[in-house]
């Protein structure tokens, strides 16, 4: 991780230090192992930003979008707690 990122090692330590992270790991860590991309993505090195960029739209550009999605979440007499909780 960080191999994008602008900056020498001790520069990136800095950020890191003043947003309260130890590491770049350390930022995304409340994202669940099962869907954490654990290979990295295949993007060659020295490649410019820019061409990077191209790369990473490509690869988002195969993401689905759905424009509805039934979650549930108090249908068919289900009451949520949570949101019932909440709102009291």
């Amino acid at each position: 991780m960080g191999s994008y990122v602008p900056g020498t090692k001790q520069e990136q330590q800095e950020m890191l230090r003043e947003i309260g992270y130890a590491s770049f790991e350390e930022i995304f860590s409340h994202i669940p192992d099962e869907i954490m991309l654990k290979e990295g993505v295949n993007i060659p090195s020295g490649l410019s930003e820019q061409a990077v960029k191209g790369r990473m739209e490509d690869i988002a550009g195969k993401n689905v979008v759905f424009r509805h999605i039934f979650r549930g979440g108090g249908g068919c007499g289900v009451i949520n707690q949570k949101k019932t909780a909440i709102v009291e």
